[in-house]
């Protein structure tokens, strides 16, 4: 009994750190998904269809735009590459101009 009180308390001061965690990412969506989250660990199975919806909602959407962000940032990151070794190639050329 003494042994599930106390795996009790340590999944509970889990669920409180992860719930913190969520809230800083999500704000008050955070709150509700550590809710659902404490819900399914207790056996509640709503509380993890719910988080799946919340997912599907939530969390894929915008880890797909993040996803679009970074590759929108690598593309401009190559083009800033292309458009450097095009301005040296014309330093090198308007170099080569001036000394001929």
């Amino acid at each position: 009994m003494f042994l599930d009180a106390l795996g009790a308390l340590g999944g509970a001061e889990r669920l409180a750190g992860a719930a913190a965690g969520w809230q800083s990412i999500w704000g008050p969506v955070g709150g509700q998904i550590a809710a659902l989250e404490a819900r399914a660990v207790f056996g509640d199975d709503s509380g993890g269809r719910q988080l799946r919806e919340m997912y599907w909602s939530y969390a894929r959407p915008l880890r797909e735009s993040a996803d679009g962000i970074a590759k929108d940032c690598q593309t401009l990151a190559d083009d800033c590459r292309t458009g450097v070794e095009n301005i040296k190639g014309m330093d090198h050329s308007l170099a080569a101009q001036q000394q001929a």
